[in-house]
């Protein structure tokens, strides 16, 4: 049997080493496949943070209209998980 994928949490370290040694020889590659869920908690938290630096120097990304960037909307996209 041979892992041929690696499902992920976004820690590059962990994948390079197998590549790096050749586990299974010249010929194979593992692939490294990232998590839905923390893609998602990264995505969350790098909106939520675009959001209140540039609250910060006054520019609003909030508001009424449809589109806008509000935690409600982000927190339905991009949950965060525990």
């Amino acid at each position: 049997m041979r892992y041929t994928s690696v499902l992920s949490d976004g820690d590059a370290t962990t994948i390079a080493h197998p590549n790096e040694i050749k586990t299974y020889g010249d010929d194979m590659i593992i692939i490294k496949e990232e998590c839905v869920n923390h893609v998602g908690k990264r995505l969350g938290t790098a909106l939520r943070n675009l959001v209140k630096e540039e609250k910060a120097r006054g520019v609003t990304l909030e508001g009424k209209k449809a589109g806008a960037l509000k935690d409600t909307a982000i927190g339905i996209h991009c949950p965060p998980t525990e």
